[in-house]
């Protein structure tokens, strides 16, 4: 009577060394292109904060400022009126003085401090004023603002500041990625028609 065929031990060990050894050499290929496509969602993310910016101000009829945490993906949207009476209060050297410890200053106590480790934070917060909306956002995935190559220093960035007549300041933004693989992509925000465009290599 003969058995039917089977694999033995061996050919079994050889096929998932095969495997394991297909898989070691493409997952840094697949790894890297994850990470890149990450750091291009992040562009199109801070493209489109950017855009919302520029459109709360015209909406409003009052300036905006835009400002980031360099090393980390933390940024916000704030009302220059609101942003100068936080600056004002803290500091009463105007609306050129930044602090990570400001938002929140004359804001509802609900809102409280989406940045701390607990609990995980959500990835954005908003508060509606007299004055108009305040954000405060997170970029999505592992990307962080670098230090830019307009002199942001860590710490949050001066304030960038937005116009109801559609005009803004004239800076940049570097977004850099986290862990094993770093990339680098610049964002050029133009201060005559406000808009945001990619730095090609």
């Amino acid at each position: 009577m003969r058995h039917p065929a089977a694999f033995t031990l061996l050919e079994l060990l050889i096929v998932l060394g095969l495997i394991v050894l297909i898989f070691s050499i493409g997952f840094p290929s697949v790894h890297r292109m994850f990470v890149q496509s990450e750091l291009q969602a992040c562009v199109r993310q801070l493209q489109g904060e950017l855009y919302r910016t520029r459109l709360e101000a015209m909406k409003s009829g009052k300036p905006y400022v835009f400002r980031f945490d360099v090393g980390t993906s933390n940024f916000e949207i704030v009302p220059k009126s609101i942003f100068d009476q936080w600056q004002q209060e803290r500091t009463g050297l105007g609306a050129t003085a930044v602090g990570p410890e400001l938002f929140g200053d004359g804001i509802d106590s609900g809102f409280g401090d989406p940045f701390t480790a607990e609990p995980a934070p959500p990835t954005e917060m908003v508060v509606q004023t007299s004055s108009g909306n305040v954000y405060r956002k997170k970029l999505n995935g592992r990307v962080v603002f670098g230090p830019s190559p307009s002199g942001a220093t860590p710490g949050w960035s001066v304030p960038i500041l937005f116009y109801p007549n559609g005009r803004t300041s004239q800076t940049s933004f570097v977004l850099l990625t986290t862990g094993f693989y770093r990339f680098r992509q610049e964002l050029n925000l133009r201060g005559l028609t406000g808009t945001a465009s990619i730095e090609m290599p």
